[in-house]
């Protein structure tokens, strides 16, 4: 199911203008240009996947249960792990949010 997860992100990134998959450091990177916006791996049954928010869309995210802080406290990011399909339909507004900002930088 995570390798089914991971391949749904897949082709959701690719249809964003500009979003690109490149390896990264042994998880997959998504790109907006040069830019990161959120990197994913499948870890057994979970996909992990770190992006990056803006205030207040960064506090509002880590109020839901399948999110914590960033495990190396890097500002603004953090982690998302999902499970499911539903799952990941509920984080999609999340990552586009995090694609348009980097984008917008």
């Amino acid at each position: 199911m995570p390798y089914t997860l991971a391949r749904e992100l897949e082709i959701a990134i690719r249809e964003w203008d500009g979003g690109v998959l490149r390896p990264f450091f042994g998880w997959r990177g998504a790109f907006v240009g040069r830019r990161l916006f959120c990197c994913f791996w499948v870890d057994g049954n979970i996909l992990r996947v770190w992006t990056k928010l803006p205030e207040p869309h960064l506090s509002t995210a880590l109020d839901r249960p399948a999110a914590r802080p960033h495990p190396f406290h890097f500002r603004q990011w953090l982690e998302i792990q999902v499970t499911n399909g539903d799952g990941l339909a509920d984080w999609l507004p999340d990552l586009h949010r995090a694609y348009e900002w980097v984008r917008d930088r």
